[in-house]
């Protein structure tokens, strides 16, 4: 079935509107010390975004390399939102509300449909 550009925006629009989470994309960049050991850093990015944080834990199976997918939280991001299968993102308001951050990792590739982008995360200590 095909949406064309009305129905598709409708479908952004009701899921934005639907995104009562805020939170930052930490990007992934690794860098060498001096024995040219590879180090990995997160950069938090300057401006947040709305998310949708679902706090539900699961298993699926990539399709592409048969491997098991963990995750402790699934993640809802505006279509247009640039996230890299290596980056962490950080929730810091739930429900309009500050929380203690939250830091995950993202553990699936980025799965992208009509209205948004869903990631799957693994909880990390920050």
């Amino acid at each position: 079935m095909m949406f064309d550009a009305n129905e598709l925006a409708n479908f952004r629009d009701a899921q934005s509107s639907h995104m009562m989470d805020t939170g930052y994309r930490m990007a992934r960049s690794v860098t060498a010390n001096a024995y040219n050991e590879p180090i990995e850093s997160f950069t938090q990015a300057a401006t947040a975004t709305v998310c949708g944080l679902e706090m539900k834990s699961g298993a699926e199976k990539d399709k592409e390399t048969m491997t098991l997918i963990e995750y402790d939280a699934i993640l809802r991001l505006p279509i247009t939102f640039t996230i890299d299968y290596k980056d962490r993102f950080k929730v810091t308001k739930r429900y309009g509300e500050s929380i203690t951050a939250l830091t995950f990792e993202v553990v699936s590739p980025i799965q992208r449909g009509p209205s948004g982008l869903r990631v799957l995360l693994r909880k990390v200590e920050a």
